[in-house]
């Protein structure tokens, strides 16, 4: 019995959208219908979640039959999982807020995830309505920011608002607060602030304005100064990737104390609020609430003592009252939150912990919370994980690939040190091992760019190298702020002979071992797709040099894999459009 033979009898038709019986928010398209001639059963194939699965017909109904009135389901007997009821409940929460939380949820366009209005809630919360958010790359601190955004504006006039970002996101933010909140911002330069400033100066107020500036254009030396001399009303001022302010010795950070003193209100975002220590997380915080926390010997103290509280709060969300009430008995054991175990709401806290012997999913939320009420920096940092929100999250994980060089690339590798020593003849030891390192990093990158490269030297300067040009091609910001240029340019007939042999080695594409395994792993992903009837999937390839970006742009083209090429000499404009595009 053929599927031609049977179709008049189908339950379902090719083209049906049909939904999960057990599952109702699970929807979907009918590919194909055949009887399982085995168990006597319709099985229909349906695209789900852009992905063909099997299921027994009388496990789906007819899209069409769905009723209006979703609690429809619900009388019925038609249940979605949990998860799928507590976002229903907390939208209709949101949408018609109990308290004066939330009003700004019904004018967003963004997918409902409650966590993200943690921040919001913290900056109300906050009498100098000042906040670091701190969240894990990708949880939606762009929008958690439009939230507070939205918020502000319904509780008070806002008429002036600043959000300073690198020159790279601003027509990201541009278009997030479009689209997801109708704001409209203009991006500024340096020109418009320039002529705010002079109003100001003036004596007149300035004209109402939603900006968005870069972080290059604001630096400048007199806008500085400008907004130091002049601080001009700001009703709210949103600073992202808030760590570029944590050296003090920077532009950058005068900038930032330069806006913090004139803003009404002040967010921070940055997923990487400790970089080196802790001193780079006193001074945001010390930025949003000046002289709260003291030096930064008092805030690491004040850190340490904290500690207890943090693993309280954890066990708390992890179900473990036992241990929670052991974490806040400890808080006795250091002399800064000794007095704390007198407080009424610790005891109270501990109390309702022993107590607790069957913990549900409520009071694990409520303890965790009351908790975290105790830390003295919780009113001031909103920090989430994806551990904490998302169940079924993506987890990485790392895969190793070992490439057995040929003797050529081999004798590639033992020829660097050698340049590098006879292009650094002056250099200390350990100048010369960190130029040592640079060529190494390099050429790990990519024999055939690194070569590349010094084919390039050779031709260009008429086989006088130049030592610092390496570096400076490499791009080592974070080497050269460090360290410094190692030495300065030099020439070298024994360094060109020796470059010259590498040339020589230097492998063709189908020679290249590392550029074959990365090849071999793109080839099995795409069959694996293949045979399993899967979207193909998206890769991202990310390099360090740019050299490296540009020869395998070639090669996997050569290959057969269509690929987008972007790095930072690509206009912000096309590098958004070719983001765009890869994410279609």
């Amino acid at each position: 019995m053929n599927e031609a033979d049977t179709m008049d009898t189908a339950p379902f038709q090719r083209g049906d959208e049909v939904r999960l019986l057990d599952n109702p928010n699970k929807r979907g398209v009918v590919l194909s219908v055949r009887m399982d001639p085995q168990f006597g059963e319709w099985m229909v194939r349906v695209r789900v979640d852009g992905r063909p699965k099997l299921y027994m017909a009388e496990d789906l109904e007819p899209l069409e039959d769905e009723p209006e009135d979703s609690w429809a389901d619900v009388a019925d007997g038609i249940l979605a999982p949990a998860a799928s009821l507590r976002t229903l409940l907390t939208y209709e929460r949101l949408r018609r807020p109990p308290g004066p939380v939330g009003r700004s949820f019904g004018t967003a366009r963004a997918k409902l995830y409650p966590f993200q209005f943690k921040p919001l809630v913290k900056f109300l919360d906050n009498p100098a309505h000042t906040l670091l958010i701190a969240d894990e790359v990708g949880l939606g601190k762009t929008i958690e920011a439009g939230y507070i955004l939205r918020e502000w504006k319904e509780r008070q006039t806002v008429e002036t608002v600043l959000i300073v970002v690198p020159a790279r996101l601003r027509t990201k933010w541009k278009q997030e607060l479009q689209l997801r909140f109708g704001e409209t911002f203009d991006t500024v330069k340096a020109r418009e602030v320039r002529a705010m400033l002079k109003r100001v100066r003036q004596g007149r107020d300035p004209e109402p304005f939603q900006w968005i500036a870069s972080y290059e254009s604001l630096r400048l030396p007199d806008i500085v100064d400008g907004l130091a001399q002049a601080s001009p009303p700001l009703d709210l001022v949103i600073l992202d990737e808030a760590h570029r302010v944590r050296n003090k010795e920077t532009h950058q950070f005068r900038l930032a104390r330069a806006l913090a003193r004139a803003a009404q209100a002040m967010v921070y975002l940055t997923a990487t609020p400790v970089q080196t220590s802790l001193d780079n997380l006193h001074t945001l915080v010390e930025l949003l609430q000046p002289g709260v926390f003291g030096t930064p010997e008092d805030f690491a103290r004040r850190v340490e003592a904290n500690r207890p509280v943090m693993w309280a709060a954890a066990a708390a969300a992890a179900g473990d009252f036992q241990a929670a009430a052991g974490h806040l008995a400890s808080l006795g054991n250091h002399p800064m939150t000794r007095g704390l175990l007198k407080e009424p709401i610790v005891r109270q806290i501990s109390q309702q912990l022993l107590a607790e012997n069957e913990p549900t999913r409520r009071s694990r939320v409520l303890m965790q919370r009351s908790i975290s009420e105790l830390n003295p920096t919780g009113q001031i940092i909103s920090r989430t994980r994806k551990a904490e929100v998302f169940e079924n999250r993506a987890r990485r994980t790392a895969q190793p690939v070992f490439v057995n060089l040929t003797e050529d690339e081999l004798g590639i590798y033992s020829i660097v040190a050698e340049v590098t020593r006879l292009l650094h003849p002056d250099a200390s030891t350990w100048g010369r091992s960190m130029a040592a390192l640079t060529a190494y990093r390099y050429t790990a990158s990519c024999i055939p760019a690194a070569v590349g490269y010094l084919r390039s030297r050779l031709t260009d300067a008429g086989f006088s190298i130049h030592a610092g040009a390496l570096d400076a091609e490499l791009e080592l910001e974070l080497l050269e702020e460090e360290y410094g240029n190692l030495d300065e340019t030099v020439s070298s007939l024994a360094a060109t002979t020796r470059i010259a042999q590498a040339l020589a080695l230097c492998p063709s594409p189908a020679e290249d071992s590392k550029l074959q395994q990365l090849l071999r792993a793109l080839r099995e992903i795409r069959d694996d797709d293949e045979q399993h009837g899967r979207k193909p999937r998206k890769v991202i390839i990310f390099s360090f040099f740019k050299r490296t970006l540009g020869y395998l742009a070639e090669q996997l083209a050569d290959a057969g894999f269509d690929n987008t090429l972007i790095q930072g000499s690509v206009p912000i404009p096309e590098r958004e459009d070719r983001i765009e595009t890869f994410l279609r």
